[in-house]
């Protein structure tokens, strides 16, 4: 099994894998007909519809031409159909998928089935990435398998596709998810009368219907993002697919990541794809780590293997990230134009001035995507070409536009960069500190290689410390210099000046002024954090000076690093009898950024807390739980409710407030178990806590 990524604690779950001899179902043959139901096979005729191992339970009263359609629909998706390259039978090879779990004593593995996913009533799953693309590709997946009668036959009668992208379509007073539905099958099928939603909800059991939503790049905080999320609770299934980055603000009962697939599957994959230079992409995908860092992404794997057989790309050693995405951006574009004129009975044509006009407009519709503003960098095109250019590009034969945008809005910024160079900086200096620009910075150091004034000028901006620390600003430009292929004196000396600030941790005279400056800028980079300062912060820990030792601790809990003594260090100090010690842990973790898996394994570290008779340490993680709960209701609520038998009036009243806070954000079943346990033990007069 694959390392995970991030530093999240994880458990392995193994390979999804599927065999004729499992597959529910049997062989049989339907004649043409105009509903499924159980007198449906008749009059047969001579047009027969063959469906391989289609499954007996369509054939029953409730099943009719509704779901019938929705199969064939899904039966449809094929990422590799969309690539234009044969279909892959991706039945046979293995998807790489992690669970983020509490850290426990244990480090045995848990082996996990895609069938077995929703087992020990784990019925909402929630499954990130580190760009969310594979997860797309997976929702697409389990429609494929859905609709072959392959899997959870047995367990639903109907699934629902809904992509959030359709979001900003929906007027306010509609059924939001309804109409969500709606959307998201006009997009696919436009031919075919489909049920609504709502009817169906209305004759049907919800107890029997999953829904399967692409989640992509959208903020669950706020706007109708966020109302989508609460409308959620009401659906007892449903897998959902988004973002590392937003995966902590959506609470279920599973949470997986989709790591794509695994190193073993990679060759079998390139083997059934590449029928002329399979040996020379495996011997490249595997030597090159920046090809080998992407193409566990099922959609990322297929057009690398695509370019490759094309000519776009080069064997070579020293291959980068953006050479790489300079080829696949070539061919699609290239491929999107022929697409324009496949249908069209007057060919389109494109001057030379024309084509540049529309990929620069394609770049900056990228770049004010992911920068939520317009840039001053004008682009002059024919609206009606480009609609049919970005439409070929996105829903022809090309699914670039997956994986492409940081690297399409970092084409945008290096032509900013040159053509309005002010501009470029003042962008580059407010947002550089922002995480999700990192690859993006990356890109435009790559894009301006052979341009070395605008590569000097842009690394300069970068080298502009966001305090006179420096770390953050040597990290950025380490990145940049792997990118360049220039991993020589220069990228020594930045990482030998990351080493110097970690060394002044044992200095009591640098450690007020290094201690800020860690915590926030190596949350950006665990693995540089753990190679750089763990050994120091674990000597610290034990340092004479007890202000570092306390500091220590706290930066420990900060950071997040993934490390077994780091986590023994911690639980120590939070079961000790020293409350300076317990409370730095509770503001290391205060400050910490974390995504799901952490949150949650916080929280059951710090719930013990809640018992501590010292109210200040109590009240401290009230606070915190407060704070991070909503990432993380069931696991939060659970401990709070040890709050209100605390001594402390404060404490009890700090932790009805958080339970009346965090109540809207789980299910109303679990809300009323919650209530009776309450009044039950008598923890607190009013039971109806959470109205």
């Amino acid at each position: 099994m694959e390392p995970t990524r991030g530093n999240s604690p994880t458990k392995d779950i193994a390979t999804v894998e599927y065999s004729k001899k499992n597959m529910k179902g049997s062989r049989i043959t339907l004649h043409a007909f105009n509903r499924i139901d159980n007198q449906a096979v008749h009059n047969a005729n001579e047009t027969e519809i063959k469906k391989e191992f289609f499954p007996v339970s369509i054939l029953k009263s409730s099943q009719n031409d509704f779901v019938f359609n929705l199969r064939n629909i899904y039966q449809r998706y094929s990422i590799s159909r969309e690539l234009g390259i044969d279909p892959l039978e991706i039945d046979e090879v293995d998807l790489s998928f992690t669970q983020s779990i509490p850290k426990t004593v244990s480090t045995e593995k848990e082996y996990l089935q895609l069938e077995d996913f929703f087992e020990g009533n784990n019925n909402q799953i929630l499954i990130s990435g580190a760009s969310g693309n594979e997860n797309d590709a997976f929702c697409h997946y389990i429609l494929q398998q859905w609709a072959k009668g392959k899997l959870w036959d047995d367990r639903f009668d109907v699934v629902f596709f809904i992509s959030l992208k359709h979001l900003k379509d929906i007027p306010e007073k509609q059924n939001l998810i309804a109409s969500l539905v709606q959307f998201s099958f006009a997009e696919k099928q436009k031919q075919v009368e489909l049920m609504t939603f709502e009817r169906y909800l209305k004759d049907n059991r919800k107890d029997r219907l999953l829904l399967v939503i692409e989640g992509g790049q959208e903020d669950f905080t706020q706007g109708r993002a966020l109302e989508f999320l609460e409308l959620l609770v009401n659906y007892p299934y449903w897998v959902l697919s988004t973002s590392s980055s937003n995966a902590p603000q959506v609470n279920a009962d599973r949470i997986l990541e989709c790591n794509g697939f695994s190193v073993q599957s990679i060759s079998s994959v390139i083997d059934q794809l590449c029928s002329k230079h399979s040996k020379e992409i495996n011997t490249a995908i595997h030597s090159i780590p920046a090809l080998l860092s992407i193409v566990h992404n099922p959609v990322i794997l297929k057009i690398v293997c695509l370019v490759f057989e094309e000519g776009y790309l080069e064997f070579k050693p020293n291959l980068t990230l953006t050479e790489v995405y300079l080829a696949c951006a070539s061919y699609f574009e290239n491929q999107a134009l022929k697409d324009l004129n496949k249908r069209r009975a007057l060919p389109l044509t494109f001057k030379d001035s024309e084509i540049c006009a529309l990929l620069e407009q394609l770049d900056a519709d990228a770049w004010q995507d992911l920068q939520q503003s317009p840039s001053s960098l004008k682009v002059e095109v024919h609206n009606r070409q480009y609609l049919f250019f970005i439409h070929a590009f996105q829903f022809g034969s090309s699914n670039f536009n997956l994986v492409s945008r940081e690297f399409l809005a970092a084409r945008h910024l290096s032509r900013l960069i040159k053509a309005h160079p002010k501009e470029a900086k003042d962008i580059i200096a407010e947002q550089k500190f922002n995480p999700n620009f990192q690859k993006i910075f990356r890109f435009v150091a790559g894009l301006l290689k052979k341009d070395g004034d605008a590569l000097n000028y842009f690394l300069e901006i970068l080298a502009v410390p966001k305090d006179h620390v420096s770390l953050y600003s040597n990290l950025m430009i380490m990145g940049c210099l792997e990118e360049l292929d220039l991993t020589d004196r220069k990228y020594t000396n930045h990482f030998c000046a990351i080493e110097f600030w970690c060394r002044q941790l044992l200095n009591p005279g640098y450690w007020p002024l290094i201690k800020d400056a860690l915590i926030d800028t190596l949350t950006l980079n665990p693995k540089v954090a753990k190679i750089t300062v763990l050994p120091i912060l674990l000597r610290a820990v034990h340092h004479q000076d007890r202000q570092i030792a306390k500091d220590a601790i706290e930066v420990l809990a900060a950071l997040q690093i993934d490390s077994e003594i780091a986590d023994s260090i911690l639980y120590k100090a939070l079961a000790s009898n020293d409350v300076e010690m317990r409370q730095a842990v509770i503001d290391g973790y205060s400050r910490a950024k974390m995504n799901n898996s952490q949150i949650e394994n916080v929280i059951v570290l710090i719930g013990g807390l809640l018992s501590d008779p010292n109210s200040l340490i109590a009240l401290r993680t009230v606070e915190l739980l407060n704070r991070v709960g909503h990432y993380a209701p069931k696991w939060a609520v659970t401990w709070l409710a040890s709050g209100l038998a605390h001594p402390s009036s404060q404490v009890r009243e700090a932790s009805v407030n958080a339970l009346r806070k965090l109540g809207k954000r789980i299910s109303p079943d679990s809300l009323n178990i919650l209530e009776k346990i309450f009044t039950s033990q008598n923890l607190y007069s009013n039971s109806k806590l959470f109205k």
